[in-house]
């Protein structure tokens, strides 16, 4: 059984220099990545995703990465349509023995954001960790191990070297959890 696969969402990741270097990293470790814009990110509204080769794919791994940008507190529109579709009632929720279960769950979050910005009478008024709630929420629905959330904050301003040592922290994060 591989140990991890890495699914990401980016509404523009050509011109994401962050979480380009966190997948270019994770390419570099030889962790499987699929990159859930480019595959499904076309899909009109009343299309939906075939579970199936996903499905496959998570069955076959300990551990599940989202990675994604933060944006308006949420993921891509694109990755709640594959959580939706792919963690789906009868296969990862809703009967004795998920295919899902047991597996942990990672998120690998980016923010444009600087750190001090989500504490309380921050910009954002709270934690960044209090928003991530729904995520752990699936993790218990689908009987996974919520296994945390590698988060890189100011995207905007992180210089080449925090960049580089950032993408080294993610792949301990996840060869570690």
């Amino acid at each position: 059984m591989s140990n991890a696969t890495v699914f990401f969402a980016h509404d523009d990741f050509a011109k994401s220099k962050l979480n380009k270097a966190l997948i270019n990293e994770v390419n570099n470790a030889k962790i499987p990545a699929k990159d859930l814009q480019s595959l499904y990110g076309g899909l009109t509204f009343k299309e939906r995703i075939n579970p199936k080769d996903d499905q496959k794919l998570i069955e076959g791994v300990e551990k599940i990465v989202l990675q994604f940008p933060f944006n308006w507190y949420a993921c891509p529109a694109v990755m709640t349509r594959w959580i939706a579709d792919v963690l789906s009632f009868g296969w990862a929720y809703g009967v004795d023995s998920p295919k899902t279960a047991g597996k942990k769950l990672l998120l690998g979050i980016t923010t444009g954001g600087q750190d001090r910005d989500y504490k309380p009478n921050g910009y954002n008024n709270y934690y960044v960790t209090e928003f991530i709630t729904p995520w752990i929420q699936t993790a218990k629905l689908c009987k996974m191990e919520f296994a945390g959330v590698f988060f890189v904050h100011g995207a905007k301003v992180i210089t080449e070297d925090q960049l580089a040592i950032k993408a080294k922290e993610y792949i301990e994060f996840i060869n570690n959890a």
